[in-house]
């Protein structure tokens, strides 16, 4: 069982160079082809209101259905690129979304520099909110960030936080992550490395997966392919996927590749 903790999909798609069937190419149909080629059984699809696509949670929450549980959704929670980013009031906005979409996890897109959201009480509540829902923060996180996540972390002990892109750590050996990896509620996705290596991006994330298993431990780390956004920056996720499984021994491949996916996106809260 292999489950995609980290793909896109949008009612048109939302970059430059514009494509010629923009609605095709941006499809949850679209997705679910090329996932399925690679041996995928179940995604996490990560809600981003880019440009054209302001309504895509409530777009992905009509879509999903129609593929019988197949995905689950991060919903976009105030990110990066919308007019209310780091607004006050985050939890009262966060409320409404838990209550309107009961998605399996959140999703935020942080800016490159830390602006003290963290420090707001309003932020504190709406991670308590979270922790309450039993539903996961999947986080994009620059590096100038880690030591407001490990802070929040700390405070919310009991709120999975799931940072993208191996939270883009700067060193194949990840070590720079370290102090990340000791809050027990800290996980990693095992995607986009070409955030960091263009030149060689699949022997990048096989090392840096590696790398990150023997730092987090199996139990919190997690593969993502980032489609389509790979693609458009020309990688191939499924070469991804077969360098990360050549690192890892079988029960290691069982995890990271699937399980710890599962219980995070895919189980119901006890």
């Amino acid at each position: 069982m292999i489950i995609d903790s980290h793909c896109h999909a949008w009612r048109t798609w939302p970059y430059e160079p514009a494509v010629a069937q923009p609605e095709e190419h941006a499809s949850l149909q679209r997705a679910w082809r090329e996932l399925v080629s690679w041996g995928v059984s179940s995604a996490l699809v990560v809600a981003a209101r880019l440009t054209g696509n302001s309504d895509n949670n409530e777009w992905l929450t009509a879509q999903a259905p129609a593929f019988d549980g197949v995905f689950a959704i991060a919903a976009d929670w105030d990110s990066r690129w919308l007019p209310t980013y780091h607004a006050p009031d985050a939890d009262a906005r966060l409320g409404a979304i838990l209550r309107e979409m009961r998605p399996q996890a959140v999703a935020h897109y942080l800016g490159d520099a830390d602006d003290g959201w963290f420090g707001e009480p309003a932020t504190d509540v709406a991670l308590a909110l979270l922790a309450e829902h039993a539903t996961p923060l999947s986080l994009h996180a620059p590096p100038g960030w880690r030591d407001a996540v490990i802070g929040a972390a700390r405070r919310h002990p009991g709120l999975p936080i799931v940072l993208h892109h191996l939270a883009f750590s700067g060193h194949d050996d990840v070590d720079d992550l370290r102090a990340l990896a000791a809050c027990d509620n800290v996980y990693v996705k095992a995607s986009g490395a070409y955030y960091a290596s263009a030149a060689d991006s699949a022997r990048t994330l096989a090392a840096r997966t590696r790398a990150a298993v023997d730092l987090f431990g199996p139990l919190r780390v997690l593969w993502g392919s980032d489609h389509p956004v790979a693609q458009r920056r020309g990688f191939d996720p499924r070469v991804h996927l077969e360098a990360v499984a050549a690192v890892l021994d079988p029960a290691e491949q069982r995890a990271v590749l699937g399980d710890n996916a599962r219980r995070l996106f895919f189980e119901e809260p006890e």
